[in-house]
């Protein structure tokens, strides 16, 4: 079951027009999604993961070569273990390994992966129109990065490398761009709500 976090996510989502499902199952049934977005037909499939405090970890040693030789490694402090429930990722926290390798599961079978850190989400304090902007601020760098050219595209790509990566890029393109035209779409309905109020205010000095 999504906690609050998630469900809050997932109604933003869905109010800016997105085709979003929650708590889907990969077609191998291996892994359980907390948000999946649907894009460009379909041919672009977002998992977007709500990120409570379990899901990070921090170094006790900021610098870990001031260790004596033939230390032990050095120990995690948890975020979850905290009585404030974490920090930031410029406080040192990071996601932790093995969500880490789950992702890395999730993008071998064609899922992009956008994680939403519980502090981003706190920050935003609730307000509706904070929480769409950050997610449509967060998905379009997801897109864009996942659509342009990898580092040295000019070198010749390693076999079997290639084509799959200019598929990929082909549809995050895509993606882009429907989503460019879904929230220009929104921002037209936003106008048209607002056009009678408006009308109205500015309408009592017409007649004498």
């Amino acid at each position: 079951m999504l906690c609050p976090f998630a469900l809050a996510s997932a109604q933003a989502l869905t109010a800016l027009g997105l085709d979003t499902h929650l708590e889907q199952l990969t077609p191998d049934r291996l892994f359980s999604l907390d948000m999946v977005v649907h894009l460009a037909a379909g041919t672009c499939t977002i998992s977007i993961e709500a990120n409570g405090p379990q899901h990070y970890a921090r170094c006790c040693h900021a610098d870990t070569s001031s260790l004596p030789a033939g230390a032990a490694e050095p120990q995690l402090e948890h975020a979850a273990d905290l009585a404030e429930g974490g920090g930031d990722a410029a406080g040192g926290w990071r996601t932790v390994g093995s969500k880490r390798l789950r992702d890395d599961f999730l993008r071998a079978r064609g899922y992009l992966v956008l994680h939403v850190p519980h502090w981003e989400w706190d920050a935003l304090g609730g307000d509706r129109a904070r929480q769409e902007e950050y997610l449509v601020r967060r998905l379009s760098g997801l897109l864009l990065a996942a659509a342009a050219p990898p580092a040295g595209a000019r070198r010749k790509a390693p076999p079997g490398g290639g084509p799959r990566r200019a598929v990929r890029a082909t549809t995050a393109a895509a993606a882009v761009e429907e989503m460019r035209l879904l929230l220009a779409e929104r921002q037209r309905a936003v106008a048209a709500a607002w056009a009678p109020a408006s009308n109205g205010c500015g309408g009592g000095g017409g007649a004498s």
